[in-house]
């Protein structure tokens, strides 16, 4: 056994290509400057492998360090470390411990099957985790709490039985290009603000890919594969994710949070929801969604920005409850359910192209604004319950009914219907205003009416058996 404890500083003890079986404590170091410890196998100590206190400038390197009752390597309150090449196996808790340390590397080192975490850091500052393999560990593979200007960056992380790597209180933290899978969450970051997680590779979390509470965080050009529930979860205020890949997963992105981006992801193949939302003035842009077997877009709040995605054979385009959301020039083909289903009032559905299978823009709710979409082959193509709702200048071709209404002070006005295998126009209810729409080629009615006190004037049909059939009294035809 070597138990080295050393009051004075700048001290210089090399410890070289010794064996430690059996002891109570492998190697130990305090107040012990500039030390190298290199080639040494500590196992089976009764404590902890090698222990470094209050010691700066420390190369451990090329050590092994296996079957102790504790930790492999324990450090505190030292700075400048190098910690390299090392294997930590099999030891009682975590494979390496540091607490309050700063400006030091951990690299290349391997930790496996320690009865806690791989790598447990505490008050960190201005340290890299880089190039480890970090496997089989009985908590999380890394664990850091209180971090600033932390790197891991390429570290293989499989198998642990808790997060990949858990950030607590992090800030300015960056997790980039590691290979993270078969772990209960990928990545867990907790109370964290404006870290980067960018270009990992996550595959098969129990729970989720990336778990993320904070604010500012940047999230970009991430792979996650087949999470068990999220592939994403992120609570929090104006974090960016945007360029990642996400595919089989439960449910691909959920956020709850204000003020937050979701842009150019692409999203394959979702269980349940691709992008689930909660919040407010949130922007959701310019993602590809396919193959969802609900939702493409579910959005719960207000003041929202759904604009330029892309979605496809998803059973719900895009679904809305709140107010005031904005939804603009979304392409959405082939959903098996609804295009865009809104509930609620004073939601803007402007410049959307639809095409193929069942409703293309279902609304329950009053004051909403319905404009200049395109909307061809589906069985309705705006179907509302509700009140002085605004449908105007769209164009609707190939469509079984172009436009179907229910409710009171409805304004539909300068729409394009052509070629509906069932009426153009069918209004149920009282004092509601169709205007100057034009109408084609459509197999029965071009405009039916049932009600009373409604105003339909001006509109241009033609090519069409019957043009207007009004059921009811006090309507106006001009």
């Amino acid at each position: 056994m070597i138990h080295i404890k050393r009051k004075l500083l700048n001290t210089n003890p090399q410890i070289y290509n010794n064996v430690f079986d059996g002891n109570n404590d492998g190697i130990s170091l305090m107040k012990s400057n500039n030390n190298i410890l290199s080639g040494n196998i500590v196992k089976n100590s009764f404590l902890g492998g090698i222990s470094l206190y209050e010691s700066n400038n420390t190369i451990i390197w090329n050590n092994t360090v296996e079957n102790s009752k504790y930790e492999g390597i324990d450090v505190g309150e030292s700075n400048k470390l190098n910690i390299s090449n090392n294997i930590l196996r099999n030891n009682g808790k975590d494979g390496i411990v540091i607490v309050d340390c700063r400006n030091s590397i951990i690299i290349n080192n391997s930790f496996e099957n320690n009865k806690g975490n791989g790598i447990s850091i505490q008050d960190i500052k201005n340290m890299d985790l880089n190039w480890n393999n970090i496997r089989n560990n009985s908590q999380n593979g890394i664990l850091s709490y209180v971090s600033n200007n932390l790197t891991i960056n390429s570290n293989l992380i499989e198998s642990n039985n808790k997060a990949g790597v858990k950030l607590e209180t992090s800030k300015n933290d960056i997790v980039i290009n590691n290979s993270i899978k078969n772990n209960s969450n990928g990545i867990y970051i907790i109370a964290a603000n404006q870290n980067k997680i960018n270009n990992n590779k996550i595959n098969n979390s129990n729970k989720s890919g990336i778990l993320i509470e904070g604010k500012g965080n940047i999230i970009k050009f991430n792979i996650i594969n087949g999470s068990s529930s999220y592939g994403f979860f992120v609570e929090g205020s104006s974090n960016l994710l945007s360029e990642n890949n996400i595919s089989k997963n439960k449910i691909a992105i959920k956020l709850i949070g204000n003020s937050n981006n979701i842009s150019r992801n692409k999203v394959l193949k979702s269980i349940t929801s691709s992008i689930s939302v909660e919040g407010w003035r949130n922007v959701i842009k310019l993602n590809i969604i396919k193959d969802s077997e609900n939702y493409g877009v579910q959005i719960v709040g207000g003041n929202n920005s759904i604009n330029n995605n892309n979605l496809s054979k998803n059973k719900v385009g895009i679904d809305v409850k709140g107010k005031e959301n904005k939804l603009s020039s979304n392409k959405i083909i082939t959903s098996n359910l609804y295009s865009i289903n809104i509930k609620g009032n004073k939601n803007k559905i402007k410049n959307n192209d639809i095409k193929l299978k069942n409703i293309g823009i279902n609304i329950k709710g009053n004051k909403n604004q319905v404009n200049e979409n395109k909307i061809n082959n589906v069985k309705i193509g705006v179907y509302i319950n509700g009140d002085k709702n605004l449908i105007f200048t769209n164009k609707f071709y190939l469509n079984v009914y172009g436009v179907y209404i229910k409710g009171k002070l409805n304004n539909i006005t300068k729409n394009i219907v052509n070629n509906s295998k069932f009426h153009g126009i069918e209004v149920k209810g009282n004092k509601n205003y169709i205007k100057r729409n034009v109408m084609e080629k459509n197999k029965h009615h071009g405009i039916k009416v049932n009600g009373k006190e409604n105003i339909i004037i001006k509109n241009k049909i033609s090519k069409t058996k019957r043009s207007i059939l009004v059921i009811g009294t006090k309507n106006s035809i001009k």
